[in-house]
């Protein structure tokens, strides 16, 4: 899946170098973060790393691949060099164009960063039907994921009465 350009269609350079973005092309948004609102208040805290390894999951289960990078080796690492190392990577990969530097994926992350720490609450009920789907968590066991879906779940059927779930069947 590559566009007229060479390049992986999940990173598109907008008008200017450091505004990347993604999911322009994939087959589902395997990066969306839905947070039940029982637990809106509950206080999120990412650090740095965190993010970095979140949004490298979300770029291997939206991909379907890995992308050969050791997280976990990272954190011994300075920011600057956590970005290059991560850089080097999506370049090799083609995800992201050779001109384009390290610190372009600065903005990407802080995205994702200030993503993790917002929770949406709705204003009011939703009485039309409704499907959650819900994607495992690969660093969790199958019954953490699915007290983690179950809660979930239960917290949105609060705003939503009709709503339904499923798990989603892509690979991670």
């Amino acid at each position: 899946m590559r566009s007229s350009a060479g390049q992986h269609p999940f990173f598109c350079p907008r008008s200017s170098p450091g505004n990347l973005v993604g999911f322009g092309r994939v087959k589902s948004p395997a990066g969306v973060v839905v947070i039940p609102p029982d637990r809106r208040l509950e206080h999120r805290n990412y650090t740095r790393h965190a993010v970095i390894k979140k949004w490298i999951n979300i770029i291997e289960q939206t991909l379907e691949l890995s992308v050969g990078i050791d997280i976990e080796s990272l954190a011994s690492k300075s920011h600057h060099e956590q970005l290059v190392a991560i850089h080097q990577r999506m370049v090799k990969l083609n995800l992201m164009p050779r001109t384009s530097c390290a610190s372009h994926l600065e903005s990407t992350l802080r995205t994702l960063s200030t993503a993790l720490r917002t929770s949406y609450v709705p204003a009011k009920k939703y009485t039309g039907n409704a499907l959650l789907v819900l994607v495992d968590d690969p660093d969790l066991s199958p019954q953490d994921n699915l007290d983690n879906h179950t809660r979930t779940f239960n917290g949105w059927r609060a705003y939503a009465p009709r709503i339904r779930w499923t798990k989603s069947h892509r690979k991670s």
